[in-house]
């Protein structure tokens, strides 16, 4: 996806709130003129997750380095992994259990902090969870995507957050239950990118027990193919199938023409307008057949 406008002024916003906390109020300015100065000229045909990482290189120039969302991922992996049980429980009883750990692995997508920011509470979570039903599965979709997954082959799976990871962990453990011809292949990020998932994280939540565990090669919030390592564009050719969490893969993959399903919740405006949704409304798309979307 082109970096949108409003994407552009969110970046910017979220830069300025960060640096508020700094007593040095020069190096403050200073900053945000290089963030200015970085936001216009930033090439054709990137999305904003390709900001990222250049927003991390100026921060370390003028001030000590730091993962400005390590308490919230903590948080948010302790907070997911006392809802697995629960959770797990739900889908096992469900008459789907594949289609109920989708649900709830969208529903997942919630504990983003970069996007929704301190308005992120694990009440309104767990809220969302027990209201999974409310807000349907595209059937269509579903049935297409089981129907990938009957061919066997590999299932690549791109994580987006931390905390969220568990809830993708059991969709995994019931994908493997149903087609265990399938390798499961699960890919983090490949170093600090915002509140998103490491293997740290994969870890620690236990998803190397459904899943291989890799990582993307760069520390971007999305999947920006060009800038991944080789090893994983290779992974990325080789997959039958690949599910893609979250609106950051969405914005670096829209357009590669792979069998890619999206699986996110709409959490800001660039997202509720593409797709003319309310906030918080779940998507389950495909690349193929997406069309129509104007930005």
């Amino acid at each position: 996806m082109e970096l949108d406008l409003v994407c552009m002024e969110c970046q910017l916003r979220r830069q300025r709130l960060a640096v508020e906390a700094q007593p040095d109020r020069a190096a403050a300015r200073a900053y945000l003129k290089d963030c200015l100065a970085l936001l216009s000229q930033v090439p054709d045909g990137v999305a904003a997750p390709w900001l990222a990482p250049r927003f991390v290189e100026l921060w370390n120039r003028y001030f000590p380095p730091v993962d400005r969302y390590e308490k919230e991922k903590q948080e948010a992996n302790a907070f997911a992994l006392s809802q697995e049980a629960r959770i797990r429980a739900a889908i096992q009883a469900s008459p789907d259990p594949v289609y109920a750990g989708l649900s709830y692995a969208r529903v997942g997508n919630y504990l983003d902090f970069a996007a929704l920011g301190s308005s992120v509470s694990f009440e309104k979570l767990e809220e969302l969870t027990r209201q999974v039903l409310e807000d349907p599965v595209d059937k269509a979709e579903y049935a297409r995507f089981c129907a990938d997954l009957d061919q066997g082959g590999t299932l690549l799976y791109l994580t987006d957050n931390a905390g969220e990871i568990v809830y993708d962990k059991l969709l995994l453990e019931q994908i493997a239950q149903r087609w265990p011809q399938v390798e499961r292949v699960v890919a983090v990020r490949g170093g600090i990118a915002l509140n998103d998932a490491t293997r740290e994280d994969a870890y620690q939540v236990g998803l190397d027990q459904v899943a291989q565990v890799t990582d993307t090669g760069v520390a971007i919030s999305g999947t920006q193919l060009s800038a991944c390592s080789e090893a994983f564009q290779d992974l990325f050719r080789r997959a039958d199938v690949i599910l893609a969490k979250g609106q950051g893969n969405f914005e670096t993959l829209w357009g590669c023409g792979a069998n890619v399903y999206y699986l996110f919740l709409c959490k800001c405006e660039l997202f509720t307008r593409l797709f003319q949704v309310k906030p918080l409304t779940g998507m389950f798309v495909n690349e193929t057949r997406i069309g129509g979307l104007q930005q």
